[in-house]
């Protein structure tokens, strides 16, 4: 389904339409009514390419570290992707792995190469939304993954 503003820019300006994902690409995301709306007017979004399948370099790295945990046995799977979180209305956030530990504990994994103040909040928000899942922010810091659990 196209967003009305796609529709609008079709029919009437018969400029190029782009898609959801190409917009949020661009830092843009379609408001209820169909406009176009910066998703941080202070810093705009930068378009990247996919690494491998992945948004960077450090989760197609993290991915990896989870395939050897896997082959040791301490993870059963993992997920890239896997859940969207709604933490408030109209505000969603999909955290990078969901990973299941042969212990028998899940946990939401958000892979960053440094932390800006909406990371943190988003996985505070994430936390407390599903409990009983722990919620954990990665970094590498000279070759080693940091965690910082919330």
């Amino acid at each position: 389904m196209r967003a009305r503003y796609e529709q609008q820019a079709d029919a009437e300006n018969h400029m190029p339409t782009m898609t959801r994902k190409e917009l949020a690409e661009l830092g843009w995301r379609i408001d209820r009514d169909g406009n176009p709306v910066r998703l941080s007017p202070t810093e705009p979004r930068k378009p990247h390419e996919k690494v491998d399948g992945f948004d960077s370099k450090l989760e197609r790295d993290y991915a990896q570290h989870l395939s050897y945990l896997m082959a040791a046995g301490e993870v059963v799977s993992f997920n890239h992707h896997a859940i969207i979180i709604q933490y408030t209305p109209g505000n969603r956030y999909t955290p990078d792995f969901k990973v299941n530990y042969a212990d028998g504990r899940v946990e939401i994994v958000e892979v960053k190469g440094h932390c800006r103040e909406d990371d943190s909040i988003k996985c505070h928000a994430a936390a407390a939304i599903i409990k009983p899942w722990r919620v954990v922010m990665v970094q590498r810091r000279k070759g080693r993954w940091v965690r910082r659990e919330f």
